[in-house]
């Protein structure tokens, strides 16, 4: 069955059985395989999928919710835009103080690698120390540090770009 996808986005599934396959492209849609191999498809409405499929569905893990915080250049202090919503994002999480979160600290490519590792570790750590501020629960945050090397924005060496000054909160 082909479930929605959560962000509403268009899905597709191909079954294969043998040298037939079918595709499911609308959701709540079904393939079952006779016993001579004959695949027959349907769809189910979200109540019979919740009366033959609710305890498997709510045993899957809550879907992740992913969050962006933008830095100043050469430090670890929120642009004004960043600042609206921080408090907002911060206080979000600190109502689940058994969220998983795991912190990544990213910057543009001025400056050394080294230099830039030891800069997105540390605003990782800034905002760490603002969710435990908040309630969050120390072992249930992962931080980490990526410097320059997973941009947002490709840019060459040496490039001033805001985009890339940043901290990507995954909260699970």
């Amino acid at each position: 069955m082909l479930l929605p996808s959560p962000d509403g986005h268009a899905s597709r599934l191909q079954v294969t059985h043998g040298k037939t396959a079918t595709e499911l492209t609308k959701p709540y849609e079904q393939v079952a395989v006779s016993v001579n191999g004959s695949p027959h498809t349907s769809t189910l409405t979200p109540a019979q999928v919740q009366v033959q499929f609710g305890a498997t569905l709510a045993g899957l893990p809550k879907i992740p919710v992913t969050y962006a915080l933008y830095f100043l250049g050469d430090s670890d202090e929120l642009t004004e835009e960043s600042k609206l919503v921080a408090g907002q994002v911060l206080a979000e999480i600190g109502k689940t103080p058994l969220a998983e979160v795991v912190i990544i600290g990213h910057t543009d490519t001025t400056g050394t690698r080294d230099y830039n590792d030891d800069l997105s570790l540390m605003r990782a750590n800034v905002v760490r120390d603002k969710l435990i501020e908040r309630g969050v629960l120390v072992d249930r945050i992962e931080t980490a540090g990526r410097g320059e090397r997973e941009l947002m924005i490709q840019t060459p060496d040496e490039t001033v770009e805001p985009r890339n000054r940043r901290v990507e909160i995954d909260v699970r």
